[in-house]
């Protein structure tokens, strides 16, 4: 992109610094913007445009230039324009048919305009923006602001962005930056309120999301006093130059989000490096050897092996880890350990780590009591109390399902004196059906029970609804039970997981030909009871070609394994090595297909050459 930039005053008569301050953020959208389109930019100080001068109490405004398209034509030359992995994800944004109701109108910026296509860049496009005369800025982005200072370059970046096309239009809903009325453009289309809902008032809180409402990027501000298209400005908010208002003594950069949001709004931006920011906890894998050797692996936000990883101590060969579960209450990336002995023995290992997150060790364990071996942990613990410590789900050979609740101590997680909160369940589905895994379908806060009969045709969730009287009379009471459609039994179970981050668990599919499906659960509208909210078969990214993963892979585990608050799958070949897919992303609406769209191997193999009795747990 090339801007060119014309001030509206003498440059001899701006302030020492306006001049370079401009251009330096000029070109760094130039850089940013890969696309080949050129437009003038006219810069005020104290005025925005012909004949209007800039209001005492704005640190900066724009005069952005709109013009109307209908809804075919801003999708057809949106899709067109689609390139990046981004771009992909965002394709169900933008639906085939206009989602929004009623009589209104879309617009675009002329930029914007230009980078779509949509008019010729040889036409000549002019933009307006204006930077206070009273207010005192540091013009030097070599230093901060001192703490009477506002921060030049962030208003600059600010309102060229707007000039770029960063607004929602909200219908023309009255603010500080008012849109034609019953006017929107591709911004409004990724405006969203809750997962599946748009969020078309200015004044609603909203955020930004390129899924379908399941990822909130960023929110936006709700402020009249501000423009609807900034971001919202909590008293926490990391310092971004498209915040609706900033402090002094702050320096506010163009971030990864504010480039991915032109990304989506139709421009080519050139590959960021990851963002700098705080460490996040990191997710971890637990191996296991054929000869009861134990291991961790740490993994970091962007699924990499941080470290060889660490070893635990050896537990006899009768032990045997049941389930990896939150059950010390520090999140599901701590994945302490829950083991059964083949004497019916059941104890929990409360995994610690280091400050830097790199290194594991077992902080404490703990025997929970004993049961007959007939007794069998379920492979996935979930917390059916909504205490927030995972519990321990148990069933019998002949189908009898009892319930161990767990709460937190000083030493770690431990059973409850006296065998008290030890329930069995009062209904018993059979000895031809099975507890697969726990999760929360619904979003109550607690879990249900998934299970699946020998036929593998017929599949159940069994829940609790609200209010129920957990424990009564020494019984765990399940009252609602839902049949899930029958399947073709070429399909099977593979793992329970969050993989949209919509906060309730999904199911993931396999079939014996290689086809890999996710079903979306959701609660139904009085949230009594469970959903299904959508059926995906997993494509290849960026194509309508189904997945098909060999049967020498297992699904090893289904976990949040970036820390980006989504389910990936870990995959373990027969040879021992390793995969995950992450980033779960539905396709166009309506497509019935999704994609994970990161894909990798991970290497080392926990395997050395030849050895292969490593096996993740």
């Amino acid at each position: 992109m090339q801007i060119n930039v014309l001030f509206d005053q003498p440059t001899n008569t701006l302030p020492a610094g306006f001049v370079a301050g401009v251009n330096q953020v000029a070109r760094f959208y130039d850089t940013q913007v890969t696309n080949n389109i050129t437009y003038n930019l006219h810069v005020g100080f104290g005025t925005f445009g012909p004949n209007r001068n800039m209001p005492v109490t704005g640190l900066g405004n724009s005069n952005t230039i709109l013009q109307q398209f209908s809804y075919a034509e801003l999708r057809n030359a949106w899709v067109a324009s689609a390139t990046s992995a981004d771009d992909m994800t965002a394709l169900g944004n933008v639906p085939a048919v206009d989602p929004i109701a009623g009589a209104h109108q879309y617009y675009a910026s002329t930029v914007q305009a230009k980078a779509l296509g949509l008019i010729p860049n040889t036409m000549v496009e002019d933009q307006y923006i204006g930077l206070s005369n009273t207010t005192n800025f540091d013009y030097d982005p070599s230093t901060p602001p001192t703490m009477n200072q506002f921060d030049f370059a962030g208003v600059v970046a600010h309102e060229i962005a707007e000039t770029l096309g960063k607004n929602i239009l909200v219908g023309g809903q009255a603010g500080a930056q008012t849109g034609p009325l019953n006017g929107y453009d591709l911004s409004d289309l990724f405006h969203y309120s809750a997962l599946g809902v748009r969020d078309l008032l200015g004044t609603t809180p909203g955020y930004f999301s390129i899924n379908g409402g399941a990822t909130n990027l960023n929110n936006f501000n709700t402020d009249p006093m501000g423009d609807w298209g900034d971001w919202a400005s909590p008293p926490n908010a990391a310092p971004d130059s498209w915040l609706a208002f900033s402090g002094r003594g702050v320096r506010n950069p163009v971030t990864p989000t504010d480039l991915r949001f032109l990304d989506v709004i139709g421009y080519g931006v050139a590959a960021l490096p990851p963002p700098t920011q705080a460490p996040l906890p990191p997710g971890k894998i637990f191996l296991r050897s054929d000869a009861g050797q134990d291991a961790f692996w740490v993994m970091d936000q962007n699924l990499a092996r941080v470290g060889p990883g660490a070893n635990l101590a050896q537990a006899d060969p009768s032990w045997q880890v049941r389930a990896l579960a939150d059950v010390d209450s520090k999140g599901p990336n701590f994945s302490d350990l829950i083991w059964q002995n083949t004497n019916g023995t059941v104890a929990t290992w409360q995994l610690q780590s280091d400050s830097s997150g790199n290194t594991v060790r077992v902080g404490t364990g703990n025997n929970l009591g004993s049961v007959d071996p007939s007794w069998q942990v379920v492979r996935t613990a979930g917390d059916f109390d909504g205490n927030g410590v995972a519990d321990v789900l148990f069933q019998n050979r002949n189908g009898q399902l009892a319930i161990w609740e767990l709460q937190n101590s000083p030493t770690g997680p431990i059973a409850f004196p006296n065998n008290q909160n030890q329930f069995n369940i009062a209904q018993n589905p059979g000895s031809t059906w099975h507890a697969f895994a726990a999760g929360d379908f619904n979003g109550s806060g607690t879990a249900g029970i998934l299970f699946f009969n020998d036929n593998r045709m017929n599949y159940s969730i069994w829940d609790m609804q609200p209010g129920t009287t957990i424990g009564q009379n020494g019984m765990f009471t399940f009252n609602e039970q839902v049949n899930l459609p029958a399947q073709d039994p070429s399909w099977s179970v593979a793992g329970v997981g969050d993989f949209n981050g919509a906060g309730t668990a999904d199911i993931l599919w396999r079939n014996t030909n290689g086809q890999v499906a996710v079903w979306e659960m959701t609660g139904t509208a009085d949230n009594r009871s469970v959903a299904i909210q959508g059926q995906f078969n997993i494509v290849q990214p960026g194509t309508n070609t189904p997945q098909l993963v060999d049967p020498s892979w297992t699904v090893a585990a289904v976990r949040d394994f970036s820390t980006d608050g989504r389910a990936g799958i870990l995959w373990q070949n027969n040879n021992g090595q390793t995969a995950i897919w992450e980033n779960f992303t539905e396709g166009p609406l309506g497509s019935g297909q999704a994609s994970f769209t990161v894909q990798q191997n991970l290497n080392p193999s926990p395997n050395p050459p030849g050895v292969l009795d490593w096996r993740v747990a």
